[in-house]
């Protein structure tokens, strides 16, 4: 019975509502109804019932609630314990990408919101050689960004989880049905990418050769990735996105997944100003980070 669980079903309570909680806890009415089918399938019983005005806790779901608030608030008081001068505090501006912001990151901002309030986010979205260049200038307290692992000069790293990358397309484009797609059938397409500063996108353009002067029309680049998804849908070319921002228009049949793998891994993670101690909030902010993308990568397993 993990905390993540019980919070879904303590959210659902409180709000009456499965879609309301999703939106509260900023993830998906069916990651909410599947935390909560978990639960009851490990108590034997049904926790709510669904009536037209709402949900309605059973006799099951009355006798848990309170038990799970305890649970929820011992755990929380129990990954405060290394916190010298007790509830972290402050202000963290933290350098992040859209892309990670919308997909990574909202629900780390409630997770800090609920459980740490004297911790203020402040985020900053710009390309990731500027968010890492103002952590080692000390004008950002920290960056999440998605690259390959390496060292890093003036920064400490936390590897956060692999983040799986795809290269889509609209269903109407010549690639779409292929049994295979070759490096060489990507010469002939437009890639588009996003000015977000991630390497895999130069890596991409690298490997395929396309930095060319015969080439260089083969490349759109736009401002963020929603943007790169609806120009992949329309057919104007093929985008190579992580599969965490294109899941759910993949599975809706908007966007179509191509045969064809990216020779490197990157991973998101977490960089901070080496040789400069976190203090309690960044702390906080580190181990709420780890904590909440490993639960994100478990919910998708």
């Amino acid at each position: 019975m993990e905390t993540r669980h019980l919070l879904a079903f303590a959210t659902v309570a409180q709000t009456g509502s499965f879609t309301k909680a999703a939106e509260v806890l900023s993830c998906s009415q069916p990651t909410v109804t599947a935390r909560i089918k978990t639960l009851e399938d490990k108590l034997g019983a049904p926790l709510f019932r669904r009536l037209r005005q709402g949900v309605r806790l059973t006799r099951a779901g009355a006798e848990l609630l309170p038990l799970a608030a305890d649970i929820i608030k011992l755990t929380d008081k129990a990954l405060r314990v290394n916190s010298a001068g007790g509830e972290p505090q402050g202000e963290i501006v933290i350098g992040t990408t859209q892309g990670l912001t919308e997909h990574r990151l909202f629900p780390l901002v409630e997770y800090v919101h609920w459980r740490h309030p004297d911790i203020r986010l402040s985020l900053r979205s710009r390309d990731t050689p500027g968010n890492l260049a103002a952590v080692r200038d000390g004008d950002l307290d920290c960056a999440f960004f998605t690259d390959g692992v390496e060292h890093r000069d003036g920064l400490d790293v936390t590897v956060l989880c692999e983040e799986p990358l795809v290269l889509v397309t609209g269903h109407d484009h010549p690639l779409a049905h292929r049994p295979t797609v070759t490096d060489t059938d990507l010469r002939g397409v437009t890639l588009i990418t996003v000015e977000d500063g991630v390497s895999h996108h130069d890596r991409l353009v690298r490997l395929l050769d396309l930095g060319g002067a015969e080439h260089r029309s083969s490349v759109l680049t736009l401002d963020s990735v929603e943007v790169a998804k609806r120009a992949a849908a329309s057919g104007l070319g093929v985008a190579l996105l992580p599969s965490v921002t294109v899941r759910a228009e993949i599975s809706a049949g908007r966007l179509h997944r191509l045969p064809w793998s990216f020779p490197f891994r990157v991973y998101t993670q977490l960089a901070r100003r080496r040789g400069n101690p976190p203090g309690a909030a960044l702390a906080a902010l580190t181990a709420a980070a780890t904590r909440v993308v490993s639960e994100q990568v478990a919910e998708h397993a």
